[in-house]
């Protein structure tokens, strides 16, 4: 039995939770009893390649392989369970009955299911890890965490660092759309600075914002990309 999703992950109600997108992360969740896996994280090699097998572990999605970013027990599991978190490749074929075949080495298993994988299912990330909750914020040109909870001034100076998943092509093709909700429910587009996805960072799109003067006072502000679902994710702007 195996639990299929995307990342950064949604509630468990929501119906997109499931959902892929060509060049995201995903996770497979998986019980092999009486096994023991250590923890394990893949890396490039010279090439800027990410490795196909990983703990044993191997995804094809389709006829392509995917590549593998960690392989890690949940903790406490019995049996024991684990997240296998992959990339989907950028030349998956997109659908609502797209196969996915989970393969591991030892001991020998094999799971086939299937997943809906569109072109772009884009989310930001939130403080947890999760598609839900604080936004996950970096100082753009420090790379420094903020003081959680602290509001941001609407000054039009500070460079914030956010991160997406789903939307890989959005930034390649220059369509990226933000958009923020003010706690009073008025709504504007926030244009970014810069936006991009790194081959150090596989999965994940980089967009820098600053918070325009207009926005003083907006609260308790949600973010959302153009074309995301069930995702809720939201920063103070002073």
């Amino acid at each position: 039995n195996i639990q299929l999703q995307s990342l950064p992950a949604k509630l468990e109600t929501a119906s997109p939770r499931s959902v892929l997108a060509q060049g995201s992360l995903a996770r497979v969740t998986i019980t092999l009893p009486g096994t023991s896996l250590l923890d394990s994280y893949g890396q490039q090699n010279q090439n800027g390649t990410w490795p196909i097998t990983l703990a044993g572990f191997q995804i094809q999605i389709g006829s392509l392989s995917a590549a593998m970013i960690a392989v890690k027990r949940i903790p406490n599991s019995n049996p024991a369970s684990y997240t296998v978190d992959f990339l989907i490749p950028d030349a998956a074929t997109t659908g609502t009955q797209v196969p996915v075949t989970v393969n591991q080495e030892v001991p020998l298993s094999g799971w086939n299911t299937t997943a809906t994988i569109r072109a772009t299912a884009p989310a930001f990330w939130a403080l947890d890890g999760t598609a839900n909750g604080p936004l996950l914020t970096l100082d753009g040109d420090r790379l420094t965490a903020f003081t959680p909870n602290a509001p941001f001034l609407a000054d039009g100076t500070r460079r914030i660092l956010l991160f997406a998943s789903g939307a890989k092509k959005l930034v390649e093709q220059n369509t990226l759309i933000l958009h923020i909700t003010c706690q009073s429910g008025s709504q504007a587009l926030l244009v970014q600075d810069f936006a991009a996805t790194l081959p150090s960072l596989p999965g994940l799109q980089q967009i820098i914002i600053r918070i325009p003067t207009e926005l003083a006072g907006c609260g308790q502000a949600q973010l959302t990309i153009e074309g995301a679902e069930d995702n809720q994710v939201f920063l103070l702007i002073q």
